[in-house]
């Protein structure tokens, strides 16, 4: 596979990952009670989304084209979801600190790619950032509570 098809398969990747985090963070959001953490997952959704419209526009200029997201997610995905719907309110925010630590993962593997235009490294690495201090607030909320 050539350098610049393995580079936009990646982003295509880091794009339906975001694609279907959105989707779960809205379904879960759906199906708790609590306002605040409707009103938590709600915002994460928007951001993620505000995230693939700029992802998308970046696979563009480098001329690729957009993944339209895959109805039948993977397995892991699957797995996730059914967790964060049925998981108990406190155990709730590990299950979304872990989602964010296994993004940041595909963020590093998708930056380590050569050649990749400095726009999109940018924005990868400014999503990286966000989704690390949504981690720091986390712990420190976490701590703050025990």
């Amino acid at each position: 596979m050539k350098h610049a098809e393995r580079m936009l398969k990646k982003l295509n990747d880091l794009m339906v990952m975001n694609n279907t985090i959105e989707k779960i963070y809205l379904e879960v959001a759906h199906e708790l009670v609590v306002a605040e953490q409707k009103a938590f997952l709600k915002r994460r959704a928007y951001k993620r989304r505000q995230f693939v419209a700029a992802l998308k526009l970046e696979i563009i200029k480098i001329g690729g084209a957009p993944v339209a997201l895959e109805k039948s997610s993977s397995e892991f995905w699957m797995k996730f979801k059914t967790l964060l719907i049925y998981s108990k309110d406190d155990g709730l925010l590990d299950e979304i600190f872990n989602l964010k630590a296994i993004c940041v993962k595909k963020y590093n593997e998708a930056l380590s790619e050569i050649n990749m235009p400095l726009s999109t490294c940018k924005l990868l690495l400014k999503q990286v950032d966000v989704i690390q201090n949504e981690m720091g607030n986390m712990k420190r909320q976490a701590e703050f509570i025990s």
